[in-house]
C-alpha cells in the first residue's frame, strides 16, 4: 500500500516558488507589474527613500516625493525597518497611477528591508 501524500496547500507552494527565485527575477516581476522602477540614480525620481544624518550625527531615514515640503512626521524614520511598509505602500498604490514608469530612487539597493517589500509584494501579485 502507498503512503498517502496530500497536496501541500497553495501557500505554501508559492512560498517555495519565491524561495526558489532570485532577488533579480522578482524584483522585475514586481516592477513589470506595478510599472515601477527602483534606482539608486537620483535624476528627478517620483519619490526617494535615503538615510540623512541629523545634527547630532544620528542616521534617520526619510521616505517621501522630492517635490513635496518634507513633513517630518510623516517622511522621517529612525528604524529602517519600518520603510518596508512605506515602500510596499508606495509601490502599490502610486505604481500604477500615472500609466508611465513610477521612479522611485533609493540610496542604497542592497538594503534588506527592500527585499522584504519585494517578497511581500509578490506574493500580493500570486494570488
Amino acid at each position: 500500500m502507498r503512503p498517502y501524500r496530500s497536496k501541500p496547500p497553495s501557500q505554501v507552494v508559492l512560498i517555495l516558488k519565491l524561495n526558489i527565485m532570485n532577488y533579480e527575477s522578482k524584483l522585475k516581476k514586481v516592477q513589470d507589474h506595478f510599472k515601477i522602477k527602483l534606482t539608486d540614480d537620483y535624476n528627478k525620481p517620483d519619490y526617494a527613500i535615503y538615510s540623512q544624518s541629523t545634527a547630532d550625527g544620528y542616521e534617520v531615514f526619510v521616505a517621501h516625493e522630492p517635490d513635496t515640503q518634507l513633513n517630518i512626521e510623516d517622511d522621517v524614520f529612525y528604524y529602517d525597518s519600518d520603510l518596508s511598509e512605506r515602500l510596499e505602500e508606495v509601490i502599490r498604490d502610486y505604481g500604477h497611477e500615472t500609466g508611465e514608469e513610477y521612479i522611485i530612487y533609493v540610496d542604497d539597493l542592497d538594503y534588506e528591508w527592500i527585499e522584504y517589500a519585494i517578497d511581500e509584494l509578490l506574493e500580493k501579485i500570486e494570488d
